[in-house]
C-alpha cells in the first residue's frame, strides 16, 4: 500500500493544515480569508452523532439547525449511538445558537440515520436510514 508521502510527494510539504484539539461538535462561520469562528453546539447536541444537517428558515425568517443522526451498526464491542434522532437548534440574528434546549425540542426517529434533505415545496425533511424506509418530518413553520 502507497504512503500519503508516495501519492503527494513534495507537494505534501505545502499542504495547507490546520489542527482540531476539541472533540465538541461545533458551529463553524467562515468569516473569510482563512478565518473561522468557532463555537459549540448545545450540549444536547454532544449526546449523539451529527451525520446530517438542514438549515431551515422560518415564516418569521428565524434560522433553525436542524441536526440528524443515530448509528445502530457499530462494532460488537461498541453500544449502538442512537440518542435522539434529530435536533433543532435556533439561530439568533446575531448568528449565536440557542444554547438552552429542553427535551420537548427533540424528534425521536428509531434507526440507523444517514442523511435528510428538506423539501420547501412539502415544508418537511426527508431523512434517510439504512435497511428502512424513509422518514418525512412535517415542519411547523
Amino acid at each position: 500500500s502507497a504512503s500519503l508521502d508516495d501519492i503527494y510527494g513534495e507537494k505534501l510539504t505545502e499542504a495547507y493544515e490546520r489542527e482540531v484539539v476539541t472533540f465538541e461538535s461545533v458551529l463553524l462561520r467562515n468569516r473569510g480569508e482563512l478565518n473561522f469562528e468557532v463555537e459549540a453546539l448545545p450540549f444536547e447536541a454532544q449526546l449523539f452523532p451529527i451525520l446530517s444537517v438542514e438549515v431551515i428558515t422560518t415564516e418569521d425568517e428565524k434560522r433553525q439547525l436542524l441536526l440528524f443522526g443515530n448509528i445502530y451498526n457499530t462494532e460488537v464491542e461498541t453500544p449502538r449511538l442512537d440518542g435522539v434522532g434529530a435536533l433543532p437548534i435556533t439561530l439568533f440574528e446575531n448568528g449565536k445558537l440557542d444554547q438552552n434546549i429542553s427535551s420537548e425540542q427533540f424528534i425521536k426517529i428509531q434507526g440507523n440515520i444517514k442523511s435528510s434533505v428538506f423539501l420547501p415545496s412539502m415544508n418537511a425533511v426527508i431523512v434517510g436510514l439504512n435497511d428502512d424506509y424513509l422518514h418525512k418530518i412535517k415542519l411547523n413553520k
